[in-house]
């Protein structure tokens, strides 16, 4: 699966593949999560899927909520 990022300042486009997203466990509401992010800086990642059906998709967390990444 691709995804897409502009790049603000110069307005490009670049595509994202896997190698740009990892497999991480976090904590969102006090409840263990394992999910599919993406950084996008400043200490920020988004979501991009789950193990409860995508329940938690384009949520954006802290990295304070990340326990580990494979």
């Amino acid at each position: 699966m691709q995804y897409k990022i502009r790049n603000i300042e110069s307005k490009e486009e670049h595509e994202l593949d896997n190698d740009s997203t990892t497999w991480c466990t976090l904590s969102i509401n006090e409840t263990e999560v394992k999910a599919k992010i993406k950084h996008m800086g400043g200490g920020k990642f988004k979501l991009l899927a789950d193990e409860h059906g995508d329940e938690y998709a384009n949520m954006v967390i802290d990295a304070s909520d990340v326990f580990h990444c494979k």
